[in-house]
């Protein structure tokens, strides 16, 4: 599962030009999950394009249509660093050496003529030979936290396949499974409140990949653009000692040999819950049966744990000019370290190679008379 993505940003000379956003594509373990098996009282713990004017001198903030802007215009001008109030240092590359790369006429052409999400043709030598844009990579303090599930990739049997007690605040839940045996599956998302009085969970964005598939790139498209223009999708009330599924239209979502089940939300919580991601035959009763689940190994190739700060700001530090090209890198370090966080049924330590369901929202400063594409 594991990709590098390219922006790359290009001045140009005309004022309407499009951009591009989107997403790449942890809290303490909970103590009881998977350890030796489930018990009766608790269970085994990819972008869319948005296009506008420039004017001159503007910024243009390349987050996502639909999407709020997560507090980045509203502390722009309370910035005293690197940073706007409200937000961290990731990263500042804000010293990009080597020659600037003049745009070449060909990319001038098939721009003006490109509509949005249409496929551009690059050559490789001017891409890789352009130097980086000057930016500063922040994080937001308001970022979510993480819950990615992708290990076990391919489960075919039943069982936890990552689960972590969070809440309450922000989190987003990122479930990537593919079923690995040949009966028809299932990868819901099972919710326990252990407490005494009723926990809320808003919805505020639900992202689903449609028909489980062999496209798995497919899927994963269909996901985020879900995502991205998801307006929410109401609040789950879960009862004191009980178990709910987080959405039965994920838990409708089943997939045959190798199929592809992907979905990502974005939840707010008011009291702490055990969230638990799990692989199901299909006719099972997955908030029933979780109890009873034992914690599925991890693979050696793909990653699950909790990892806060899901979102970055990618923040220009030098205006756009219209006659040359700049790119960044994302989910790769230097520029682009990834997501650290624990694998909450472990105790051990959590990578996220490529930083996928991280949010990116990328601001740059136009110069005069210049628009921008990036792509």
């Amino acid at each position: 599962m594991r990709r590098l993505g390219w922006i790359v940003v290009v001045g140009a000379s005309a004022c309407s030009a499009p951009t591009s956003g989107g997403v790449g594509p942890l809290t303490d373990a909970s103590g009881d999950d998977g350890a030796s098996g489930g018990d009766a009282s608790s269970d085994a713990t990819q972008g869319k394009d948005s296009s506008g004017d420039a004017a001159d001198g503007a910024h243009v903030d390349a987050a996502p249509d639909g999407a709020p802007d997560g507090g980045l215009d509203a502390t722009a001008d309370a910035q005293s660093g690197p940073c706007p109030s409200g937000s961290s240092l990731v990263v500042d590359r804000t010293a990009c050496p080597g020659a600037a790369v003049a745009t070449p006429a060909s990319w001038v052409s098939a721009i003006q003529g490109a509509a949005r999400g249409d496929v551009v043709a690059l050559d490789t030598a001017t891409l890789d030979s352009a130097p980086c844009l000057p930016l500063a990579v922040c994080r937001p303090d308001s970022a979510p936290t993480l819950l990615f599930s992708d290990s076990p990739e391919t489960p075919s049997t039943d069982g936890v396949l990552y689960a972590d007690t969070i809440g309450p605040g922000a989190y987003r839940l990122y479930v990537y499974q593919a079923n690995g045996g040949s009966a028809s599956r299932k990868f819901p998302v099972v919710v326990l409140n252990q407490a005494a009085s009723d926990a809320h969970l808003v919805i505020a964005r639900r992202g689903l990949g449609g028909t489980p598939s062999t496209d798995y790139v497919g899927v994963g498209k269909a996901a985020v653009l879900d995502w991205l223009g998801s307006t929410g999708a109401g609040t789950v009330t879960v009862p004191a000692s009980t178990r709910v599924l987080l959405d039965p239209a994920l838990d409708a979502l089943h997939a045959s040999a190798q199929q592809l089940v992907h979905a990502i939300y974005d939840v707010t919580l008011d009291a702490p819950v055990k969230v638990s991601f799990v692989s199901v035959v299909s006719g099972e009763d997955a908030a029933t049966v979780t109890a009873s689940l034992s914690l599925l190994p991890a693979d050696a190739n793909h990653a699950r744990g909790t990892c806060p700060g899901a979102e970055r700001w990618l923040l220009g530090a030098a205006a756009v000019d219209a006659a040359t090209v700049r790119t960044l890198r994302l989910g790769d370090a230097p520029l682009d370290p990834p997501l650290s966080g624990k694998d909450s049924t472990s105790g051990a330590s959590a990578t996220l190679g490529g930083n996928y369901g991280v949010l990116y929202r990328l601001k740059v400063q136009l110069g005069a008379a210049t628009g921008l594409a990036a792509f």
